[in-house]
């Protein structure tokens, strides 16, 4: 339609100046949402072969099963379950677990409890505590309660054979963890930690603290720094640092960016 003369405009004007402006309240409503990024309900079965040679004329073949579940839901928990079931069909030379041709691994099969209405959750089973830095699959329980821009969590349990996966007493672990954010002028800062006691055959009982940081701008910075500590037990790396890492992404225009890191 063709725009309005100049005086309907100011008519329309002049009615909307006297009108009533309603007031708005702002309220907030319902707990604080969790850090972590929202999961959706996925299942996933994959059957495969693998096949291949050597150059010493010999050859090696396994079939495999993989099936996960994220995120279903169960009555009133979420189940996560991520298994593999393989079969040594053929091996040139004894290798990984030469004499268990038949291995079956899980890496996750847990049970997690997060009503809306509270800001807390748990998690229980063979849990993978993704959101805990530094730490490893345990089969026990992991306990968190979640705030506006924080995350709070305690864990405990065994910790299974690192190659096997299978359940064992020899080793454990049980500690507290973090995660901070916060955001404002376009700069996102993040800041996670983990601190915990720790029993391994190799290393006896020891205590870890792992803390990372991160810090990001836009497209601009990227900029990342974890360390991990250890104390006491069987021994203990120099200075007590098992590990640090620093990795920066700077990218000062559209077409040009750096990239580097150094680990330790």
């Amino acid at each position: 339609p063709a725009v309005p003369a100049d005086d309907e405009l100011a008519r329309r004007a002049a009615l909307v100046a006297v009108g009533p402006v309603p007031q708005i309240v702002d309220k907030a409503s319902g707990p604080a949402t969790r850090l972590s990024l929202p999961r959706n309900v996925i299942g996933e079965v994959t059957v495969a072969d693998a096949y291949w040679g050597v150059s010493s004329g010999g050859a090696f073949d396994v079939a495999r099963i993989d099936a996960a579940v994220h995120g279903a839901p169960l009555g009133p928990v979420l189940v996560d379950l991520d298994v593999r079931a393989e079969r040594w069909l053929q091996q040139y030379k004894p290798t990984f677990r030469p004499d268990t041709p038949n291995r079956f691994y899980v890496w996750q099969a847990q049970a997690g409890w997060s009503p809306l209405d509270r800001n807390f959750s748990l998690d229980a089973g063979r849990v993978l505590p993704f959101a805990v830095p530094g730490a490893t699959v345990m089969d026990g329980a992991i306990v968190g309660r979640h705030g506006s821009g924080y995350d709070l969590s305690f864990f405990g349990g065994l910790v299974p054979e690192p190659d096997t996966l299978a359940p064992t007493t020899q080793r454990a672990t049980g500690g507290a963890a973090w995660t901070l954010e916060r955001r404002g002028h376009g700069l996102v800062f993040q800041q996670e930690g983990r601190i915990a006691w720790v029993r391994s055959p190799e290393l006896g009982d020891r205590a870890e603290l792992e803390a990372n940081a991160s810090l990001h701008a836009g497209s601009i910075l990227d900029l990342f720094a974890d360390a991990r500590v250890g104390a006491g037990g069987l021994a203990h790396a120099p200075g007590y640092v098992d590990g640090a890492r620093i990795e920066l992404g700077l990218r000062p225009t559209a077409r040009l960016s750096f990239t580097g890191g150094v680990d330790y």
